[in-house]
Parts: structure tokens; C-alpha cells; sequence
């Protein structure tokens, strides 16, 4: 049995069968119009514009619902005075996804890290451009790029 990896944006915590049914349709809808030359006006124009219409609000409803979900919990646990309950739907609505690097290269601070990656890339592009002048002497002449480090 193999288990699939599913990205994380591709779970929808708010999808339903209505959904689906709604979505199928608009799946026909758009397969008869394909069928009947993609008209831009008409009968078979409007059935597909509606029922696209119908799936995206429905879509968005859904999510409305989810989403005030959340806020009824933080609501209800704020009231009740349940710190922890409170926190923990805080951290799940909040998605904090921020990358946490404390060292990189041997240095914590911004700026220093800032600064080696000015360096890296600089002799980097300094190398690619010397190697392509000695290769082809007339392309590459103007091909120096500098990176200055950022400064306090």
C-alpha cells in the first residue's frame, strides 16, 4: 500500500459533497460549451457562466464558514478564560511559517548574514565573468557585476 505526499495548500478543510456536486457541474457545463465552439453569448455561454458562478460563491462561503469557525472558538475560549485552548486555535489560525535560522555560514545576525551573501554571489558572478572573458574575448566585457554588502 503506498501512502501519497500531499501538499499542505492542497488539503481543504471546508470542502463538502456540495461541493463536489457543484463542481461537477460546472466541469459539464464547461464541457458543453467547449463542445459548442465556446460561445461568447447565448444560452450554453450563460448555463456555464452560472453555474461557474454558483461554484465560486459556494467556494467562498465555505470558507467564510471555516474560517468564523476559528473565531467563534478563540471567542468562546477568551470568555471562558481558557488560556490554553485560547493559544493553541491562536497558533493554528495565526500560521506562523517563518523560517527560524540562527546560524548561517557561522553568523546570527541579519546583517552579517546579509552581508556573506553579498560576498558569495560577488565572486561568484566575478568568477562566471572573468571565465567568459578568457573564453570568448569579445562577449563579456561589461558582464562585472558587483554586489556591495549592506551597510548599518
Amino acid at each position: 500500500m503506498c501512502i501519497p505526499c500531499v501538499p499542505k495548500h492542497a488539503l481543504k478543510h471546508y470542502w463538502s459533497p456540495m461541493l463536489d456536486d457543484l463542481k461537477q457541474d460546472c466541469i459539464f457545463a464547461h464541457n458543453i460549451w467547449l463542445s459548442a465552439g465556446r460561445p461568447s453569448s447565448g444560452s450554453v455561454h450563460d448555463l456555464k457562466k452560472n453555474a461557474k458562478y454558483k461554484y465560486k460563491l459556494a467556494i467562498r462561503d465555505a470558507v467564510r464558514e471555516f474560517e468564523g469557525r476559528f473565531d467563534d472558538e478563540l471567542l468562546s475560549s477568551y470568555l471562558q478564560k481558557d488560556v490554553n485552548t485560547f493559544w493553541k486555535t491562536w497558533k493554528k489560525k495565526a500560521h506562523n511559517t517563518r523560517p527560524k535560522i540562527s546560524v548561517i555560514a557561522g553568523v546570527s545576525d541579519d546583517h552579517s548574514i546579509v552581508n556573506k551573501f553579498a560576498t558569495y554571489f560577488s565572486e561568484s558572478l566575478n568568477t562566471r565573468a572573468f571565465a567568459a572573458q578568457s573564453l570568448e574575448p569579445n562577449i563579456g566585457n561589461n558582464t562585472t557585476h558587483d554586489i556591495e554588502p549592506v551597510r548599518n
